[in-house]
């Protein structure tokens, strides 16, 4: 997001790490970029600065008579889904009876089958969304289903399909609600439905109702198929009627359901994002043997149905769920191998509800101690382990969810509270079975804020609705009240922007360092390092000197002396022309995504254009996706800085460079001063400076060392525990 005051571009929480300021997302600011990789600038200007050829078009657009509008979409959009879906023909999803290939229709229950001849029924409510509208996500899931093969004599897969102004297949229609049977040959619709809002609980209790009193079969199974945003946005998002379902709704629909605690689901699970939190777990408890769902965003394709056809060899829900995993996994390391490019974070995991009360347990017990430190104005050990722990939203999404491992924190917190290896445990115990791809990923999430404070009121109020970990919930409250207070003035840093740091030569790689005093120590909770470009006086507009922002790096230690240390290795990211093999004159700007994990993920802001046939153009502001292996920059795909559907749940669709034509790069400059208590202020200049690349000419990146060290300036950012930032003095580049 950019800052409404002094313009700088970062990617974490409502407060500018620059000024400070509290602001909510805003449109990207200014940029003038130049053909050919070539830079160029423009002064103050409050919207994008089109580059000439898509000024000539628009020109050319306006000269015209107004053109018909076009068609609307059949299938996918232009917008293809950068993750691989295999080749389907959706006329092949081909409407069936209802007559054969149904298990325990309409007849009385039966008493539990032997192990071998367990009968089932999947209920898969699929709220379409713009993932269907826009993506075919949902018609590619069908056609999975459909193409699974599975053991029809013994299961039963009904799907209630809506929630999306358009289906991209022959069967299911936007203007009903309807439900409908997969086979191993066709879909057909048993249930003919009005349109119905599937954000409403009614919606779906009647759906579960239904297929209970329909299909007498051993065991149930329900999977909650579209968007989720974590426990405190919920799940479901229905783009007809703008409406999606919380946390307490989903439970109010399960408890007006046939499923209770002597009655429950054999799994339930939630092909949706960031729903792998305790606090879901916990809340359905009392409707599921086993909970299946990602702590991270979920990449398009969602699972694998595939799995269906393995499923009659599963005894239990605990096997069900390490299936889907499997299936899960094997997906997406195939398409990964396919396309490298492709490459995001991956998370599953399967967990034994019987064993979440003692997470619970573990968790207030825990939290009682730290809660204790917390409400002594003893809150930096805290502060600093959830600002290490892993968390997830926040690679592939510009909100962030304030969601983190809940094992992990309990090993960071290990070695200053004897009861947080209790905790560590019983996660252990509970997870019956999870994988992930990224480090400290251990199957169960859990609400920590740290990033929206400014929104700490709001979800308080709701996270106490749960009424999940009393004590943890009353911990939580307390420590956003006291990082809230950062209208309080604290003294501890004030004159740390005269603190002069030091730079030592390692040959290209330079150590960056301050010194913190003892007080600082004590309510110092992160750091932060940027590296600025001191720009030229004849490449800039302005008679002060401006500096261009041209890496953020996470990558901060603190030792038990209060020495600060950062290591920068003197390279940084180049665009390359394709076609001239020119370099751009300085490096592109980039900021390192932290999530706990330390590893090299980078993002550009970006803006790419597409000039299409018949005069068709859109322009998107995203965030380009970059990570380092081996020492090479790899790109992958972008998301966009602002959300395609109107919910607060994270797109699992990124956007693929390869369905734009142009490519623009920027970096902002700043003026740099003191205010009038001697600290240093970073004030936006009003201009950004910027290259642009053409899919024609090729593009690349390349990973080189800067030129001339002593045009760089370093600078930490400090965070105390209260939310106050801080930045010392340039630090020149040894």
């Amino acid at each position: 997001m950019y800052c409404n005051k002094c313009g700088n571009f970062f990617e974490r929480g409502t407060v500018c790490p620059v000024c400070g300021e509290i602001q909510n997302a805003q449109p990207v600011k200014s940029v003038s970029m130049a053909g050919g990789g070539t830079k160029k600038k423009k002064k103050k200007s409050k919207k994008w600065a089109i580059i000439a050829v898509l000024c000539s078009l628009i020109s050319i657009i306006l000269s015209l008579s107004e053109p018909e509008p076009p068609e609307a979409p059949v299938g996918n959009t232009r917008y293809t889904n950068p993750v691989y879906f295999p080749e389907y023909n959706f006329d092949d999803l081909t409407e069936g009876t209802t007559e054969s290939g149904v298990v325990g229709d309409s007849v009385p229950s039966v008493p539990s089958s032997p192990d071998s001849d367990i009968t089932r029924t999947i209920m898969v409510y699929m709220v379409g969304s713009d993932l269907e509208t826009n993506y075919s996500a949902a018609t590619y899931d069908l056609m999975e289903m459909v193409n699974a093969q599975y053991d029809t004599s013994k299961i039963n897969v009904v799907v209630c399909a809506g929630g999306a102004k358009q289906w991209n297949n022959n069967i299911v229609s936007a203007s009903e609600t309807s439900y409908y049977l997969v086979t191993d040959e066709s879909l057909s619709k048993v249930k003919t439905n009005p349109t119905k809002n599937m954000g409403l609980s009614s919606t779906l209790s009647e759906f579960l109702t239904w297929c209970k009193s329909t299909y007498s079969t051993d065991r149930y199974s329900l999977i909650l198929w579209n968007h989720g945003g974590g426990p405190i946005y919920g799940y479901g998002h229905d783009e007809v009627g703008s409406d999606m379902l919380s946390l307490s709704e989903l439970v109010t629909a399960l408890s007006s359901s046939p499923f209770n605690a002597y009655n429950k689901l054999e799994t339930l699970g939630f092909d949706a994002c960031l729903m792998g939190t305790v606090e879901t777990a916990w809340v359905f408890k009392d409707y599921a043997e086993y909970y299946i769902a990602s702590q991270e965003v979920e990449p398009g394709n969602g699972w694998d149905y595939e799995f269906l056809s393995k499923l009659s060899t599963c005894k239990n829900g605990g096997e069900m769920g390490s299936l889907i995993i499997d299936y899960y996994f094997d997906f997406y390391e195939a398409q990964f191998s396919y396309a490298p490019q492709l490459e995001t974070e991956i998370t599953l995991s399967c967990l034994d509800l019987s064993k979440i009360d003692e997470v619970e347990q573990a968790v207030n017990t825990l939290f009682s101690s730290v809660n204790s430190d917390v409400l002594a104005g003893q809150m930096a050990t805290a502060s600093r382990c959830r600002y290490s722990s892993k968390a997830f939203g926040k690679y592939a999404t510009t909100t962030s969810y304030d969601l983190i491992d809940l094992k992990h924190i309990a090993n960071l917190l290990a070695p200053y509270y004897s009861q947080a290896n209790a905790l560590a445990s019983a996660v252990d115990s509970a997870v019956v079975c999870s994988k992930s791809n990224v480090a400290n990923a251990n199957g169960l999430s859990i609400y920590h804020p740290y990033d929206n404070i400014s929104q700490a009121s709001a979800i308080n109020t709701i996270y106490g609705n749960f009424r999940f970990a009393p004590v943890y919930a009353e911990y939580i409250k307390n420590f956003m009240s006291n990082m809230a207070a950062s209208s309080a003035t604290q003294t501890a840093y004030r004159g740390f922007s005269d603190t002069a740091g030091t730079s030592v030569s390692k040959g290209q790689q330079s150590d960056i360092s301050v010194q913190l005093t003892e007080e600082q120590m004590a309510t110092f909770s992160s750091a932060q390092y940027y590296v600025f470009w001191e720009m030229p006086a004849d490449e800039t507009f302005s008679k002060k000197t401006e500096y261009l922002q041209i890496f953020s790096g996470q990558d901060v230690t603190l030792n038990e002396t209060g020495m600060l240390t950062a290591t920068y290795d003197g390279k940084a990211v180049f665009g390359k022309n394709g076609a001239t093999g020119r370099y751009s004159d300085c490096p592109l700007s980039m900021y390192q995504i932290y999530d706990g994990t330390l590893e090299e993920k980078y993002y550009f802001p970006c803006m790419f254009w597409y000039f299409g046939e018949d005069l068709d153009m859109d322009i998107e502001n995203v965030n380009w996706l970059m990570k380092i292996k081996d020492g090479k920059a790899n790109l992958l795909n972008a998301y966009l800085m602002e959300s395609a559907n109107d919910a607060n749940f994270p797109d699992k669709q990124l956007v693929s460079p390869d369905d734009f034509t142009v490519y623009g790069f920027m970096n902002n400059a700043y003026f740099v001063s003191e205010d009038s208590e001697g600290n240093t202020v970073f004030e936006f200049s009003g201009s950004s400076y910027g290259y642009e690349y053409t899919k024609e000419d090729g593009f690349s990146i390349e990973l080189r060392p800067i030129e001339d060290k002593s045009e760089y300036r370093a600078v930490f950012v400090i965070e105390d525990i209260y939310g106050n930032r801080y930045f010392s003095d340039f630090i020149p580049l040894a």
